[in-house]
């Protein structure tokens, strides 16, 4: 019988392949905008259904006929604001310059930050004369909100929009120790970025790392690599398939469109409950496909920073949620 042969899996361009520093992923990149206002969020992983309606695609061999779409829900409580910090140009980059905490923190960010200072009015007389080059928020989740069974907070930075460094400087400062919502920054049918850390697998051969077609099986050992490389050099290339961490890697996922935003998660809550989550309560984000991480992780929201060319969903009308038990 011949064998199959087929390409080998898993990119070359991550490297190396080592477990993420942190749960929490981080964006370093924002997308310009004029309007001054905030450009990511950060939610808590629900879990998957599908939903059911109306191909609205004019090119589309299917359109005004009902299609599923797979979905992940996102719960996204309201997060609040507990610093902002500054940004100032130096001779070679970029650096930090001042946080200015809110003068009310709220009690769950004590499990985070033990040696948080608060009951002072920030002063903002230290920013005269500096060259402020950006702004940011210091936010911090709610998920004592959540089913997720955690009181301790994560802490994000997030970006805000606009080309002029005052008139951020000023909305930083009216948001200061205010809560925010994800309908103050997103909208249904928006695309976005998700980034977080993909689920971990431990310590895996290369089979399973990087799809290796495995050996005949008279072969002493059938789940190696048959040649891991020449004689000279005496060194092993860095692009051969070796065994090591598998998952637990920080991605990005671009242009996930929002399908449905809604502030009661029970509407869309599965008979039982989400496996290994429960009933989704309070405000929730429903995306269109897949995005990294295992359930009750934090996801990274961003507003999309390279938005499609044409849409691959589009929805002109819901019929169905499924709810059907995933016991």
């Amino acid at each position: 019988m011949v064998r199959r042969n087929y390409p080998r899996s898993g990119s070359l361009g991550y490297r190396p392949r080592k477990r993420a520093k942190r749960e929490l992923a981080r964006f370093r990149t924002w997308p310009s905008g004029e309007s001054v206002g905030l450009l990511g969020f950060a939610g808590y992983k629900v879990g998957m259904t599908h939903f059911i309606g109306v191909d609205g695609r004019k090119t589309s061999p299917t359109t005004g006929m009902d299609v599923s779409i797979p979905v992940t829900v996102l719960a996204v409580p309201p997060m609040k604001v507990f610093a902002m910090r500054t940004y100032k140009q130096d001779d070679t980059c970029i650096r930090t310059f001042k946080d200015f905490i809110s003068p009310k923190v709220d009690k769950f960010l004590r499990r985070k930050l033990n040696s948080l200072k608060q009951g002072k009015e920030p002063d903002f007389k230290v920013l005269e004369g500096q060259n402020i080059s950006d702004v940011t928020l210091l936010l911090h989740t709610q998920p004592f909100m959540t089913s997720t069974g955690s009181k301790k907070p994560q802490i994000i930075e997030l970006g805000i929009s606009g080309s002029n460094v005052e008139e951020k400087l000023t909305y930083a400062k009216e948001m200061l120790g205010k809560e925010i919502n994800a309908s103050d920054v997103f909208a249904e049918n928006d695309y976005i970025d998700a980034k977080a850390v993909t689920t971990g697998k431990g310590m895996q051969g290369p089979m399973k790392r990087f799809g290796v077609a495995r050996q005949r099986h008279k072969a002493s050992k059938i789940r190696i690599v048959g040649s891991i490389g020449p004689w000279h050099p005496a060194a092993v290339m860095w692009s051969v398939p070796r065994p090591g961490q598998m998952g637990y890697h920080t991605r990005t996922d671009l242009n996930k469109k929002i399908i449905k935003m809604g502030t009661d998660g029970k509407e869309i809550t599965p008979a039982g409950g989400f496996l290994t989550y429960g009933v989704a309560n309070g405000p929730y984000i429903a995306l269109a496909g897949s995005v990294p991480g295992p359930v009750n992780r934090v996801i990274g929201l961003r507003k999309s920073i390279r938005p499609p060319l044409k849409e691959n969903v589009v929805l002109s009308e819901i019929t169905y949620v499924s709810k059907k038990s995933q016991q």
